[in-house]
């Protein structure tokens, strides 16, 4: 399912409280097999809730809501997507560790879900979410660690490669390395994706998915029985 995510909260545009739960809900979601078309925040307010949500639906299947439930006046989710355009089914979705209670919202094959936004609360209900929402294909992805190459090296060293349709390279620097992150939609399409990145790029190449620079040095200084 195509989806949009929209986290609730005043304290998220003041930069009061760092936004956890949207790379949380994503990695959850992706893994899935769902697609994540687009991220925003809003504040406390229950019209821009209602505009971010129509505007989810607008590109994407569903609309994943998380912020603003509660018994506090500030929390204004649950009430403003009762004002959602449109006749929803309305259902409720199970807070294991928590007293504010999620919502899931149906019209047709379009779907809103509400989530409060205390990090626990949504770790907590993100498989009663997934239940819900069903699963699908999962992209194929690899992650290529590199070092010693900078952004810019690595990607003029692919930048003819051929990509299948839909296929993509993103280039995720961090200290000490790069990340290149190939997505293919199957692994068959992934494969030789990956196979012409790798010799492209060479030696610099050191590991892939969960075989990273730390971990390789680490399994090479073992096999040699040295220390550093």
């Amino acid at each position: 399912m195509l989806l949009c995510l929209v986290a609730v909260g005043d304290e998220l545009l003041s930069g009061d409280v760092a936004d956890t739960n949207t790379a949380l809900l994503a990695r959850a979601l992706t893994a899935a097999g769902h697609r994540i078309r687009r991220v925003g925040v809003v504040g406390d307010d229950g019209p821009e809730v209602v505009a971010a949500v129509v505007a989810g639906l607008a590109t994407a299947q569903g609309v994943i809501v998380y912020g603003g439930l509660g018994p506090t006046p500030d929390d204004v989710t649950g009430p403003a997507l009762a004002h959602l355009p449109g006749a929803w089914t309305r259902s409720g979705l199970t807070n294991p560790v928590g007293s504010a209670e999620g919502l899931l919202l149906r019209s047709g094959a379009a779907l809103v879900a509400a989530l409060p936004g205390v990090p626990a609360e949504v770790e907590a209900m993100a498989p009663g979410l997934l239940e819900e929402l069903g699963r699908a294909v999962p992209l194929a992805r690899r992650s290529l660690h590199t070092a010693l190459a900078g952004e810019p090296d690595l990607a003029a060293a692919l930048a003819d490669l051929p990509l299948p349709p839909g296929a993509k390279v993103a280039f995720l620097p961090r200290p000490g390395e790069v990340r290149v992150v190939l997505t293919a939609a199957t692994p068959a399409e992934l494969a030789p994706l990956e196979a012409a990145a790798r010799s492209r790029l060479g030696d610099v190449v050191v590991g892939a998915d969960e075989a990273t620079l730390p971990s390789v040095l680490l399994d090479l200084l073992r096999s040699r029985r040295a220390t550093l």
